[in-house]
């Protein structure tokens, strides 16, 4: 049976709310990180921790906006999600202080540890590995792949995996073999898997979930 419970935790001075999954047990389980997409934390996002555990992980989604807030206005996210991808320092500390909340799970193996992302989640995930974070693995569902860092590919120390379509305007073909050249330095393999045209992270997700 899952465990699940909300945790609260801070980032300097603002409270952020994530979720907490625990397989059923009481070892020592492989644990994965989860950021949600660019709008906030939602209960589809809370229930990917839940299945996971479903699976025998450890798993936390983080919350990268703060107090599980959802955005309701486009023009007031993209100018949050525009900030933090322009400071990829903010970005990764974002993502680390979910990290932390997540390795002091005492079932969290924590030499055994990944992170995805979904949308601008996933950019999340990718300079969380950027910074140096200690991730067998890393997966992206339509994620941003630019970077104002991308030297900082180097520092990516586990496999990394991003499903992107292969005509999204979002990201178009020259960001993504940017992407894969600055992949092309780091010690562990990369893979860029361009689906269909145009695809959105959550059809990536219940694709690969089925």
């Amino acid at each position: 049976m899952v465990t699940a419970t909300d945790v609260e935790y801070r980032v300097e001075d603002t409270a952020m709310v994530g979720r907490l999954a625990l397989p059923d047990g009481s070892d020592k389980r492989p644990a994965v990180l989860i950021a949600h997409e660019g709008p906030g934390l939602d209960d589809y996002q809370r229930g990917r921790a839940d299945q996971l555990a479903e699976l025998g992980f450890v798993a936390f989604a983080l919350d990268y906006h703060g107090g599980g807030r959802w955005f309701e206005d486009r023009d007031e996210m993209m100018a949050r999600l525009g900030a933090l991808g322009a400071d990829p320092d903010r970005t990764r500390a974002l993502g680390r202080a979910g990290l932390e909340v997540l390795l002091a799970e005492p079932r969290a193996d924590r030499s055994n540890v990944a992170a995805i992302g979904y949308c601008f989640g996933g950019t999340v995930a990718l300079e969380l590995a950027r910074g140096g974070a200690d991730l067998k693995a890393v997966v992206g569902f339509h994620p941003g792949l630019s970077t104002v860092r991308p030297e900082d590919a180097e520092r990516i120390t586990g496999r990394v995996l991003v499903f992107v379509g292969s005509e999204d305007p979002f990201i178009p073909v020259d960001q993504r073999l940017a992407f894969e050249r600055a992949q092309a330095t780091e010690p562990c393999p990369s893979r860029v898997d361009a689906q269909a045209p145009t695809l959105s992270s959550g059809a990536v997700a219940a694709r690969v979930s089925s």
